[in-house]
């Protein structure tokens, strides 16, 4: 009987007898398959080599594990950024089922008849595996989209506001040194600042201008809920 890793190669179980087991590493460690087409052309060649060298049983796990890569491959639920936790999975499932088929030597016993259920599309492990994968995604989605669509501020959220001011009636809107004067000293609405010479947005300023023409007027009393005091006699 032998078993092998779609990693490390064939690694054949030569028995001279219970007592005296020969193991025999063929091939170096492989590098992570970077594709669904050749992580089955890696399977397949197991089975090929499993056909050959192989008893019935490993023969079974090799078949399982192919149409088990097969499987996943047309439901394209794993992606391929996905495949070297899929692998090392597997090689986890063939160390355990070398270790099953050396104790079964030794004890006269059959564990590892059990083996090629392991390959299969309902193996709970795998589940967990698959959804640990898909959370890892989604959480990198995330940071991405957050990166990409910071949360707005409200120096943004001020912008967006005053983008809706006509130009014509923005155009008239009383400035000091190049900037607006703040909205609170026109009408009810404007900034919230502890501090009465500084204004929270960037593009405003604290002061109180002499006088606003009357189509500013107009526009504070209809839309931006009404004039502040010192305009409204005006």
């Amino acid at each position: 009987m032998c078993t092998k890793s779609s990693r490390t190669g064939p690694c054949k179980l030569q028995n001279g007898g219970p007592e005296t087991p020969d193991f025999v590493t063929v091939a170096p460690v492989a590098p992570d398959p970077s594709s669904w087409a050749e992580l089955g052309s890696m399977t397949r060649s197991f089975v090929d080599y499993c056909r050959v060298m192989c008893d019935s049983t490993t023969v079974q796990v090799a078949e399982a594990l192919d149409q088990l890569i097969s499987t996943m491959e047309g439901w394209k639920q794993c992606e391929i950024a996905d495949l070297p936790i899929l692998v090392r999975w597997i090689d986890s499932l063939l160390k355990h089922y070398r270790d099953a088929a050396t104790q079964d030597i030794f004890h006269l016993t059959s564990t590892r008849a059990v083996a090629p259920s392991w390959f299969s599309i309902s193996n709970p492990e795998l589940h967990s595996l698959m959804i640990t994968a898909l959370a890892g995604r989604l959480r990198s989605a995330e940071v991405r989209t957050a990166g990409a669509n910071p949360a707005p501020t409200r120096e943004t959220i001020r912008s967006s506001f005053d983008r809706k001011i006509p130009s014509d009636v923005a155009s008239e809107i009383p400035t000091q040194n190049g900037k607006e004067v703040c909205h609170y000293f026109l009408s009810k609405r404007g900034c919230k600042s502890q501090d009465p010479s500084k204004c929270t947005f960037k593009n405003r300023v604290h002061f109180w201008p002499d006088v606003i023409t009357s189509r500013l007027r107009k526009y504070i009393s209809s839309h931006l809920g009404g004039l502040r005091k010192p305009f409204q006699e005006a």
